[in-house]
């Protein structure tokens, strides 16, 4: 840079050079963003019952590389987003069919058993499945809800 000769010059080749980097981390950002949306999709096409484990074997990285590249871009791990994912089908579920066997839920939304799927529920709630399924049914709520 210091052997050419004028401003302009040193400009040119300052912002060539610049231009050749900034597109080779476009192309590294672009191959993870790729898979964060590979594994966002796998994800949610299985409703968050999939192992991470799985994703990366299907997909030839490993699970800490893909659990790092999603933690960065999503900022949460890709199990978190798993687990959040398979909560609400499960919640969902549960606000449709208040009167549906806890243990049927837990069996039908992947959760390994019925204490695993009353520990998530806690976590997320606050409440035991039980109690909110009792709150579903007192309120009613889903008749009362107008759409416009």
């Amino acid at each position: 840079m210091c052997e050419l000769e004028d401003f302009g010059s040193r400009c040119d080749f300052f912002l060539q050079y610049y231009r050749e980097k900034l597109a080779s981390y476009d192309k590294i950002f672009s191959g993870t963003e790729e898979i964060v949306r590979a594994v966002l999709s796998e994800i949610s096409d299985k409703k968050g019952i999939v192992r991470i484990d799985q994703i990366a074997d299907d997909s030839g990285y490993t699970s800490r590389y893909i659990e790092k590249v999603f933690s960065d871009v999503m900022g949460i791990s890709p199990k978190k987003y798993a687990s959040i994912l398979q909560f609400q089908g499960a919640i969902d579920f549960i606000d449709k069919n208040p009167s549906s066997k806890i243990s049927a839920v837990a069996t039908d939304f992947g959760y390994y058993d019925q204490p695993a799927f009353i520990r998530s529920f806690k976590k997320y709630t606050g409440m035991t499945p039980k109690s909110y399924s009792e709150i579903i049914k007192q309120y009613n709520y889903l008749n009362r809800i107008v759409l416009c």
